[in-house]
């Protein structure tokens, strides 16, 4: 089966310790894989009951050989067919105190699977989708630990599942490991923690600007993520019209002399603006003003935030620097790192930046 990368022993531990709950008799592993999860619940609760399910028969078969998991099942958990036939599922509905959670991170060329969400289908990646099925298998109070691609939380194809969730638990983020914890993956990971309400709670709307109570003056920009991939830029697009600047013409805070040129005219911008890497490790070095009225078009890999002045364009990258550990914070990625513009705006509501228009 592909995407089995087991639970380290670090990371077992770091999740079952992580759970807050004084009484646990419940737990279960919809994604058990040898049950690393199961065995390291089973030394913090000696007499607690350990459920686990996995899709693969070779690792369901040696859930059911060891004996420090009571029970489990061999079923597709994200197909309803399957979850259905099982006696032993139905029936954990809504008892389990603890659900312990290290789903597949596949997601490579962008992959999603669909949930339903009240006969509405949703599409999110394979690791959300697990979280977002176990949910109602957790007891009110419950709590569900996860351990899930650092993506998961800021990646716009995961942001309505996430608001779903959010409706029915509170979560916290426990712990990150880098991209070496899982032998042959290359995935950083998050170790996060739901704890599911006794009742349904919608999502607080909260003012766009409720952290400028201290005067803080709003910097108004215009937010145009660039399109272009390198590759027309050299191939196709190519010629002497346009400058075309990829996030590597932005070195040491600045714009440098372009290497390529594109004759195309698609999200282009004139400065003042401030650039910033869309992809890549975030860089203090990687955020540039750009003053110079000539037509440059953008790369894939570059956003813009146009200004009325240089004035203007000088505070909005003085208000990042200013902020940069938490502006950092926003890039994630199981590959190379990015930031989403979700991420990106709901930053600038907190730090009185206001976009407006994309």
């Amino acid at each position: 089966m592909k995407d089995q990368f087991f639970t380290p022993a670090e990371l077992a531990a770091s999740a079952v310790n992580s759970v807050r709950l004084r009484k646990v008799e419940t737990v279960a592993d919809f994604a058990a894989g040898h049950g690393d999860l199961l065995v390291a619940a089973r030394t913090r609760w000696p007499s607690c009951f350990t459920f686990g399910n996995d899709f693969d028969p070779t690792c369901s078969s040696k859930l059911a050989r060891d004996s420090r998991i009571d029970a489990c099942s061999n079923c597709d958990f994200l197909n309803g067919r399957s979850t259905g036939r099982s006696r032993q599922l139905r029936e954990l509905i809504g008892k389990c105190d603890v659900v312990l959670l290290n789903p597949p991170f596949s997601g490579r060329g962008g992959k999603t699977v669909t949930v339903q969400v009240d006969a509405n289908p949703v599409t999110c990646s394979l690791a959300m989708a697990f979280v977002f099925e176990a949910i109602p298998y957790m007891r009110d109070g419950g709590e569900l630990v996860a351990i899930l691609p650092a993506s998961c939380l800021t990646s716009e194809k995961d942001f309505a599942v996430r608001e779903i969730i959010r409706c029915s638990t509170d979560s916290f983020e426990i712990a990150r490991f880098s991209n070496t914890a899982f032998e042959g993956c290359s995935a950083s990971t998050v170790v996060v923690r739901f704890r599911k309400r006794k009742y349904f709670q919608r999502p607080r709307i909260e003012s766009p600007f409720n952290s400028t109570s201290s005067g803080e003056k709003v910097l108004k920009v215009r937010l145009v993520r660039g399109c272009v991939p390198v590759y027309r830029a050299e191939n196709g697009f190519a010629g002497k019209k346009f400058p075309f600047i990829h996030s590597t013409d932005i070195v040491s805070g600045e714009v440098c002399e372009y290497e390529r040129s594109v004759k195309v005219e698609t999200r282009c911008i004139q400065g003042p603006a401030v650039l910033i890497a869309r992809v890549g490790s975030p860089a203090t070095k990687k955020c540039a003003i750009y003053d110079c009225e000539q037509t440059i078009v953008l790369s894939d890999c570059v956003i813009a935030l146009q200004c009325d002045t240089l004035r203007v364009a000088n505070k909005v990258r003085e208000r990042i620097l200013a902020r940069w550990d938490s502006f950092a914070e926003l890039y994630s990625g199981t590959c190379a790192p990015y930031i989403t513009i979700n991420a990106l705006k709901a930053f600038f509501d907190k730090n009185a930046i206001q976009v407006v228009e994309c």
